[in-house]
């Protein structure tokens, strides 16, 4: 009888896995209070969503597109990881992701997979081309209604540079500046720079574990930055799940998210 059950809930696991979890998606919201928030910008809508690895596994990127869009974002970011695949891959999203109607623009960087597979120059060209702006090592003023916030971007930390001063050299104590990070451990290495809110993928929330445990996090800090929200040092971090999945096409305790950030005074 026990070979029974364990045989039996090593199948739910594999289905789960395999072809269940996969293709689900989570929506996590939150609020990000702050006395730097313009008044212009108190209850804009703020969709993050990364590690879309499109064109591997099962997951149903056009209903991402549609549940992106149900949101009614102001402003759209993009944590990188485009896909495992060639570049007409990563071209297929973007259109996609670019069609999506989002007032105060849409932003994204390169995760460590399109920089080691080497499609960064063709990725950067695409987003050009379909009206992403690339924030890697790069930031742009966003405005509305004569206020404006700061949204910037680093390079990946384990497969490119950071120049985080594009974000911070120009801004004041009381700026909001938010800043894209494909890996959540780069969070730990400004501690003391203006930066409000960071966003943040790579780690797919562990993608194949059991809630508290996960046999390997691309993390030297663990559990740390697996998913969520994380406040420290007056920052805050928003850690994604990501959509996609790479090694292996299973996720299970790791459902694909994206996070949606309403900002507040």
């Amino acid at each position: 009888m026990l070979q029974i059950i364990l045989v039996l809930s090593v199948c739910f696991v594999l289905i789960d896995a395999a072809w269940v979890e996969p293709r689900l998606l989570e929506i996590r919201r939150f609020d990000y209070s702050s006395n730097q928030t313009p008044e212009a910008f108190v209850g804009k809508k703020i969709v993050f969503a990364s590690d879309f690895h499109y064109g591997f596994g099962f997951f149903d990127y056009d209903r991402l597109i549609e549940t992106i869009e149900a949101e009614k974002p102001d402003i759209l970011l993009l944590g990188g990881d485009y896909t495992d695949k060639d570049p007409s891959f990563s071209e297929e999203i973007l259109k996609k992701v670019a069609a999506i109607p989002v007032p105060l623009g849409i932003y994204g960087v390169y995760g460590n997979h399109d920089n080691i597979r080497k499609y960064r120059g063709e990725i950067k060209e695409i987003m050009a081309r379909v009206g992403i702006r690339d924030v890697n090592n790069n930031s742009f003023w966003v405005e509305s209604e004569g206020q404006r916030i700061k949204i910037g971007g680093v390079g990946d930390l384990a497969t490119d540079y950071q120049k985080i001063g594009n974000t911070i050299l120009d801004v004041k104590t009381d700026d909001l500046v938010m800043l894209l990070s494909h890996n959540p451990d780069y969070f730990q290495d400004y501690p003391n720079a203006k930066i409000d809110l960071t966003f943040s993928g790579h780690n797919h929330g562990g993608q194949l574990g059991l809630g508290f445990w996960y046999p390997y996090i691309p993390s030297k800090y663990g559990h740390k930055f697996l998913s969520g929200r994380i406040d420290e040092n007056n920052q805050t971090l928003f850690v994604s799940k990501g959509i996609g999945t790479t090694n292996i096409p299973m996720r299970f305790m790791a459902k694909p998210d994206i996070l949606v950030i309403t900002l507040t005074k």
